[in-house]
């Protein structure tokens, strides 16, 4: 298939979308009351997100190949949709309405704004893949100015207050091996950033996910 590497991210949003809707409507039709509301809220807004995002899916089906990120962005988007899936398909372990509620959606939304804020301030420079641009620069404003990858923590904390929501077990150890996802392909696209001059001054006292902690 022609460009089948590019589109990967279009397919895999589609699937993730499919099924998010798919196993929410199982789970959520023995809910009730407030964790029922919010639940229908909470998987709404991770598929509106999907969708907001397939505009950049589409793209990369028009971009050339490459081996750039030598198939993390695979890695960390299967082990994304690892952890709605088992979020989803396993039962939550929380009895009835509690703090969990409004702290997994708290997290979720807040996520969520810094890293569509992070997509928007890259521009025409954010990609599902590893790449670089004949006019590449380094962008600072935003929450650019205190973490070097905001929207990689964007997408981590939004799954995180996901897990915290329909919390189980298996959703805990698929959030934990997207964490590992994302630091190696993190590790690999700085590889490639660190030749865009004035990448290495920038990163001086910018922590990559998390301000004073990594």
């Amino acid at each position: 298939m022609k460009n089948l590497q590019g589109k990967i991210p279009l397919l895999l949003s589609l699937v993730l979308i499919s099924l998010c809707i798919i196993l929410s409507f199982k789970k959520l039709r023995h809910w009730e009351g407030i964790p029922l509301i919010a639940g229908i809220v909470l998987a709404s807004l991770y598929c509106i997100w999907i969708l907001l995002e397939l505009k950049v899916s589409v793209g990369e089906v028009k971009m050339e190949k490459t081996a750039g990120d030598r198939w993390t962005m695979e890695f960390y988007a299967l082990s994304q949709g690892a952890v709605v899936i088992a979020a989803l398909a396993v039962p939550t372990l929380w009895k009835e309405s509690g703090v969990w509620v409004y702290l997994g959606m708290g997290i979720f939304i807040g996520a969520i704004i810094l890293r569509l804020s992070a997509i928007i301030m890259l521009g025409d420079f954010y990609s599902h893949r590893v790449r670089l641009q004949e006019d590449h620069a380094i962008i600072d404003r935003g929450p650019y100015r205190f973490i070097r990858h905001p929207a990689y923590a964007g997408m981590l904390f939004a799954h995180a207050g996901f897990v915290i929501f329909f919390f189980n077990v298996p959703s805990v150890i698929c959030f934990a091996i997207l964490c590992v996802s994302v630091i190696i392909r993190i590790r690999v696209e700085e590889r490639m950033l660190f030749h865009i001059a004035g990448y290495r001054e920038y990163s001086e006292g910018r922590k990559r996910l998390i301000p004073l902690v990594w």
